[in-house]
């Protein structure tokens, strides 16, 4: 498995995606983890998950 990962290009593809999809799930994981338990700021964690979470400047204003 690890040989058709590393010599193919249908593997290479296959291991960008599987690492997008990992990518996707820790980006939008404080929103899912705050309307899971009902936070009272769900939706403002929401969108600074959104719209500065992939800058880390929303993260950062915490310290």
């Amino acid at each position: 498995m690890l040989r058709w990962l590393a010599n193919s290009r249908s593997g290479l593809v296959a291991l960008l995606m599987a690492a997008c999809i990992v990518a996707v799930a820790i980006y939008v994981l404080p929103a899912l983890m705050a309307w899971s338990m009902g936070s009272p700021q769900r939706m403002a964690i929401t969108l600074v998950s959104l719209m500065l979470g992939w800058t880390n400047l929303g993260w950062m204003s915490d310290i």
